[in-house]
This record gives C-alpha cells, structure tokens and sequence, in this order.
C-alpha cells in the first residue's frame, strides 16, 4: 500500500490503474486489490474518468499530523 501511495508522489494529478500497477511495481492484480481496499478507506478516490487521486482522509490525516508537529514544537 505504501508503494501505491508513493506512486502519487513521484506523479501530479491523478494516475491510471495501470499507471498506479507501473509506478509502484506491483502487479496489476495486486495494485487493483490495493486500490480497492485504499478507495474503501478514503485514502484514494476515483474521479469521474476512472482515474485515482489522493483521498479526503488522507488529507486530514496529514493536516493532523502537522497540527500535532507544530504543537509538539511549540
């Protein structure tokens, strides 16, 4: 999962399935599990086109995650 989420990093926008399965170095069948399984958490979202982008909740996660930085160094 974690190679699929840094797909999205070494890309801007939104990926194919199969760019997903290219960047990460899975194969297809194991990066549409994952993906699955990511877009059911919220971490993924497939827009309109059928293409994946980053999700909502992993938004949040990182806002929170920068919240409790800064506080920790404050």
């Amino acid at each position: 999962m974690l190679a699929i989420l840094e797909a999205f990093e070494k890309s801007w926008g939104s990926l194919s399935l199969t760019g997903i399965a290219e960047k990460s170095g899975l194969p297809l069948s194991t990066a549409h599990r994952l993906v699955n399984e990511l877009t059911d958490w919220g971490f993924l979202s497939r827009g309109v086109n059928g293409r994946y982008q980053l999700g909502i909740r992993l938004w949040g996660l990182a806002q929170d995650t920068g919240r409790q930085l800064r506080e920790a160094a404050s």
